[in-house]
């Protein structure tokens, strides 16, 4: 015996315009389609839209040979209308223009594919045309990735969602010149990453090159009076008058100053009788001293004290702590006028052997000779003061006096002593 399946019951008309959330427009045909088709096929009804359930004639021929209405159809036209119905509730008054006139659900179904099928097609083209020709501009990464999305997002809702791959090149592309090799460092790894990782990369790469545009619009370090721009700005810098590292003080009084040579208050370094003193006997800068002095005196692993420079600089990346690549385009000025790249930034945090001296925003330069301590930068990461004297410095914790390092002094240059032991208790007055 064979036992035919149930048909489903049918949902009432009042739930299912509840059921179809999307209304038509020009832009998401293929989207409002998917909603409709299964809903309908659910119910067995969806013969009624395609055409492949035709309405029965509306008469019949009774058994006494006249003409009546044909029950069967009267059913049809019920449900058709009631289809009809629901079609109309999930238009817009823009997509309701294309189906006025017609009476049944199938030819309304059929003139709305016609319509705007076509335009669907249209939209993906616009839609992959406006995606290939996107530039960021002055967007920020924030902007510029919520409209490129928005775009992806437009062809999702047509049916025509893009391949990540090509989503991913083309929005790299759209980023410009200033991301080229962030761009290309992306399109090299393997496998490529997915666009969903592409943009927090470019959204952290963004804050980076912001800190380090803040930080290291001091891109001269160490060259003789002169003014340079930065960008749009004129920055002056001071030359190492001499090779005796400070830390440059900020004032806004006599009472307020402090003396990062001696430790004591009411007059800047550069007026402090040590400085003065020094000064007499060395009047060559760090730039002219390195130029002057036979360089290969001192190995590659001398650390120099310099207080013209606003930030920490070695030659490569070995002992520098989680090295980053370095995307901006600031360069290091030295004393001859040349311009060197910076590859790397990071920290360094094992200088002295048992000290806790950091040297933070640490840049590696490629092409420059020695590596350079920033005083000022040192002073105000590590809370300590230099005392420097003719034979050489030392580096004291601010507030326990403990001794941080030391170094020498030869052939005029300043030279951070990295064999000796620090953390020695003093009571010596600075």
């Amino acid at each position: 015996m064979v036992v035919s399946s149930p048909s489903p019951p049918t949902l009432p008309l009042n739930t299912m315009v509840h059921m179809l959330t999307i209304k038509l427009t020009s832009s998401n045909y293929l989207l409002w389609r998917n909603q409709f088709v299964p809903l309908l096929a659910s119910q067995e009804l969806f013969g009624y839209l395609d055409g492949s359930i035709a309405a029965p004639s509306p008469m019949i021929t009774a058994s006494d040979g006249t003409s009546k209405s044909n029950p069967a159809y009267t059913s049809w036209l019920h449900t058709d209308q009631t289809l009809l119905s629901l079609l109309y509730s999930s238009l817009t008054e823009e997509s309701m223009s294309e189906v006025l006139g017609f009476r049944h659900s199938h030819e309304a179904w059929h003139a709305l594919e016609v319509s705007f099928s076509h335009r669907s097609k249209t939209r993906e083209l616009q839609l992959k045309d406006e995606l290939q020709l996107m530039h960021r501009g002055s967007q920020s990464i924030a902007e510029f990735s919520r409209t490129f999305k928005g775009l992806c997002d437009q062809l999702v809702a047509i049916g025509r969602p893009i391949d990540d791959t090509d989503k991913v090149h083309w929005y790299l592309r759209a980023l410009g010149p200033d991301y080229k090799i962030f761009s290309t460092i992306m399109m090299s790894q393997l496998p490529l990453p997915s666009f969903a990782e592409i943009v927090p990369k470019a959204l952290s790469h963004e804050i980076f090159e912001r800190s380090v545009s803040h930080s290291s619009s001091n891109s001269a370090y160490f060259v003789q009076q002169t003014s340079k721009v930065v960008g749009h700005k004129q920055v002056k810098h001071r030359s190492s008058a001499s090779p005796t590292p400070f830390a440059n003080s900020k004032s806004s009084s006599n009472s307020s100053v402090h003396c990062q040579l001696c430790d004591k208050e009411g007059h800047l370094a550069k007026r402090c009788w040590n400085f003065l003193k020094l000064k007499k006997k060395q009047s060559a800068n760090l730039a002219e001293a390195f130029s002057t002095c036979s360089i290969q005196d001192f190995n590659d692993s001398e650390w120099f004290p310099d207080s013209g420079a606003t930030s920490h600089m070695t030659s490569d990346t070995e002992g520098v702590n989680q090295p980053a690549v370095y995307y901006g385009n600031e360069r290091v000025m030295v004393g001859n006028g040349q311009s060197l790249a910076i590859s790397h930034t990071g920290s360094i945090s094992s200088l002295v052997p048992s000290s806790p001296l950091l040297l933070s925003n640490v840049l590696v330069v490629p092409g420059i000779k020695k590596n350079l301590i920033s005083i000022s930068q040192l002073t105000k990461d590590n809370n300590c003061y230099v005392t420097f004297s003719s034979s050489g410095f030392t580096i004291q914790d601010r507030v326990t006096r403990v001794v941080l390092g030391v170094g020498r002094c030869e052939n005029g240059l300043y030279v951070l002593d990295r064999r000796h032991h620090a953390l020695v208790s003093t009571t010596s007055s600075p």
